[in-house]
């Protein structure tokens, strides 16, 4: 094909991919107030009224990115930054599925050099023409989940499970095509034979023969080596930091969030994403943060580092083919990776608890709990939901009460068998724990 067919081909899947965008909307208004992952999910296809009004068009106001900004759209009324952040993200799917495609469909630009699932030195799973189609769209759906992911983080400060563990278990499924990889799970140089010792230095393969023996096998160990190590490198670090800052340093969600990365991209690659999400971070933050100081604002502690994570992530499987050879020296040491990882731990360790040695000394505080804080109690649960309501027997109209209904509070009040008793079931069932029955 000729380039402008394959631009015009990238034109169309730049618009379907600001469609699928609003999809991305839909997903962040009905994830983020759910705690849980069926609720998410059933939230697409049962949404409350107030989130059907939200994302509810009529015409052209359905048209994604412009029809935002028509008269005829259910949020005309609306303050204009209300439209435009959710047009922006329509238009970033629609860029970000479109540079895929570019990328992996038109230019074959994914695969690292050293191998791939189109090089002729590894051995394929099935011969199929639609290879990179079928690639292309599992990285567009690790995309879309990722943008999800963040602009739910960016509000709230989350990560629904709504947004990762779908994605994950689908690139668990796909990878059993053994084409989703895009370095051989285990790979490394014959020089670091050398080190071995003088009667036991066995001619080293680049790849192991049983990767060209077992396409399939490979694949599922290339996506589950990604999930230990996407997910292990953030639980390290967030393990470290609570133990040195008395804080966690990640939350729980950029933990699966990595998960659902390595899943798709394999454990080097989200190593790779790992490390370069500070710099991106660095360079949006730091210059809010200095922006903030300078006018005054007061500034939080905490920020989102999904999107940081995500913007990474697509980076590396946009330009892997350019990032690799700055990478790839390191992964192919081979056992000396593990090494490696082991003492950058260590290290981040040791600077981390000097740091908080420098703030004791500065009289800075660094125990962000309080002294004998053992966790949150059922007591603190209690505490919370009667402050939640008004009455006690009127349903909370605060919007930090919890979606489901939860027998608990009944128990701590001494009624949970009396509303049994009265209402032939569990408490749940008693009008006072049902909105959708009024007293």
């Amino acid at each position: 094909m000729s380039d402008a067919a394959w631009g015009a081909l990238t034109a169309l899947v730049f618009l379907a991919g600001c469609g699928a965008g609003r999809f991305v909307n839909v997903a962040a208004v009905r994830f983020g107030p759910r705690e849980y992952l069926g609720e998410q999910l059933r939230s697409l296809w049962r949404p409350t009224p107030h989130e059907a009004a939200m994302t509810r068009g009529r015409g052209l106001s359905k048209l994604p990115v412009l029809g935002w900004f028509l008269p005829s759209h259910p949020l005309a009324a609306a303050p204009l930054r209300d439209r435009i952040r959710p047009a922006l993200v329509e238009l970033s799917a629609g860029a970000l599925l479109g540079g895929l495609f570019w990328q992996e469909v038109a230019n074959w630009r994914t695969w690292a050099p050293l191998g791939g699932p189109f090089l002729p030195d590894v051995a394929r799973a099935f011969e199929c023409p639609w290879d990179a189609s079928f690639t292309f769209a599992l990285h567009g759906a690790m995309l879309l989940s990722l943008l999800t992911a963040s602009v739910i983080d960016l509000r709230r400060l989350l990560i629904p499970d709504g947004t990762t563990i779908p994605a994950l278990l689908l690139a668990v499924v796909a990878s059993l095509s053994g084409r989703l990889w895009l370095v051989p799970v285990w790979f490394e140089e014959g020089r670091v034979s050398r080190f071995a010792p003088v009667g036991a230095r066995p001619d080293v393969q680049p790849v192991p023969e049983w990767i060209f023996e077992h396409p399939h096998l490979h694949g599922l160990a290339a996506s589950v080596a990604g999930i230990v190590a996407g997910a292990g490198v953030c639980w390290v670090v967030r393990w470290i930091g609570a133990r040195t800052l008395g804080r966690e340093a990640m939350g729980l969600g950029d933990v699966i969030l990595m998960a659902m990365v390595g899943a798709f991209v394999g454990w080097q690659p989200v190593l790779t994403v790992f490390f370069l999400a500070p710099v991106a971070a660095l360079a949006v933050v730091v210059p809010a943060k200095l922006y903030d100081a300078a006018t005054g604002k007061a500034a939080s502690a905490e920020f989102p580092y999904g999107p940081w994570l995500a913007l990474a992530a697509a980076f590396v499987v946009l330009f892997w083919q350019d990032v690799w050879p700055a990478v790839g020296p390191f992964f192919a040491l081979g056992p000396f990776v593990l090494l490696a990882g082991l003492t950058i731990a260590v290290l981040l360790a040791v600077m981390l608890w000097l740091i908080a040695l420098v703030k004791r000394a500065l009289g800075i505080d660094v125990d962000h709990w309080p002294a004998g804080y053992a966790g949150w109690s059922s007591a603190d649960t209690l505490t919370y939901l009667a402050a939640e309501s008004d009455d006690l027997n009127r349903p909370a109209r605060a919007p930090g009460r919890p979606a489901r209904p939860w027998p608990g509070s009944a128990a701590g009040r001494g009624r949970l068998h009396a509303d049994r008793w009265r209402h032939g079931g569990p408490a749940s069932s008693s009008p006072q724990f049902r909105p959708d029955v009024r007293r």
